[in-house]
């Protein structure tokens, strides 16, 4: 009978793999939420098939590939991650990954590669479907964010040729002190104007707030076509947030099953005072707590650094609640 592990810090992404296997198949499962906890499993039992997540906390599947054989059973390890640029696939593949799986998967993919394993499998059993509908909102919401940005990675990825460090997403209340004080933090690490861009679809609405930082910026400017001078000094700015807020956006779309509409980028630096006390047609009431996203990309060879922040009201959280009792 084989034996399968699927390693992944998101109970959704574990349970949707899992929901594959149902007690009538030939299949011993096991689960770890990190690399860590992967490779001490791996060391003590012969696990034939590791499906592995890449983002993921104390130990990511990078680190994980790298480190193995930890015994020596041939273990095949399928990548199964929202971490979708081409330099990363190439790299796990060169790590000595036996395939690729992008998230969100699809069934005929799924089964098609359980097929190649030799894994017996059936369709999605509904005692399984009803667990995942049980899951935590936010933990739900966070797997759903993360393959998300892995849209926005890819694709400033393939812009600049430059190899993107996916972040794991921060999902909390943000108090206005604390949004304050990103705020603060934003403007004084960065030679950059944070720009925002108001979003509104099905009952949920907010605010992206988008901030480029580091020493090459200028070069990033240069691979992505935009010379940074006087005159071009947040076009790459606007441009970047653009693309990566549009991107976090269509993903969820296409994820959750309706569409946002998406404001044109603002210069935060000219519309601040808008944004933290409300003169003129205030986007966010910012005089309550906001549910906040909260991540940042790390280029791999350039000190160059994204940061994003989403930021929805109650209201917004509450349909977002809504929206994942129905997945």
């Amino acid at each position: 009978m084989p034996s399968v592990l699927i390693c992944d810090d998101s109970p959704l992404a574990r349970k949707s793999l899992a929901r594959y296997f149902t007690e009538s198949c030939s299949v011993n499962l096991h689960y770890a939420e990190n690399g860590k906890e992967a490779l001490e499993l791996l060391s003590k039992q012969n696990i034939d098939v590791v499906f592995l997540d890449l983002t993921m906390p104390v130990m990511d599947g990078y680190q994980v590939l790298s480190a193995l054989p930890v015994n020596a059973y041939p273990s095949k390890v399928v990548i199964v991650s929202g971490d979708i640029q081409d330099q990363a696939i190439k790299r796990c593949l060169n790590l000595g990954a036996f395939d690729f799986i992008k998230k969100p998967f699809c069934e005929k993919i799924i089964t098609a590669l359980f097929d190649t394993l030799h894994l017996e499998h059936h369709c999605p059993s509904s005692a399984v479907n009803k667990e995942i509908r049980h899951l935590d909102h936010i933990s739900k919401f966070k797997e759903i964010s993360n393959i998300a940005l892995g849209k926005g990675a890819a694709i400033i990825s393939e812009y600049s040729g430059e190899f993107f460090h996916m972040p794991v997403p921060k999902l909390k209340m943000m108090s206005v002190d604390q949004l304050e004080a990103k705020m603060d933090s934003i403007f004084k690490n960065s030679d950059f104007s944070p720009i925002a861009q108001r979003f509104v679809g099905s009952g949920i609405h907010g605010e992206a707030l988008m901030c480029l930082s580091g020493s090459d910026v200028s070069l990033f400017g240069e691979r992505i076509g935009i010379k940074i001078d006087e005159g071009s000094l947040n076009e790459l700015n606007i441009d970047v947030s653009d693309l990566l807020v549009s991107s976090y956006l269509v993903s969820l779309s296409e994820q959750l099953g309706f569409s946002f509409s998406l404001r044109q980028p603002l210069i935060l630096d000219r519309e601040i005072r808008e944004f933290n006390n409300g003169n003129g047609q205030r986007r966010l009431d910012v005089n309550k707590e906001m549910f906040a996203i909260e991540y940042s990309y790390k280029a791999q060879n350039l000190d160059l650094i994204c940061d994003v922040v989403y930021l929805m009201d109650v209201d917004s959280l509450a349909e977002i609640i809504r929206i994942m009792d129905t997945i």
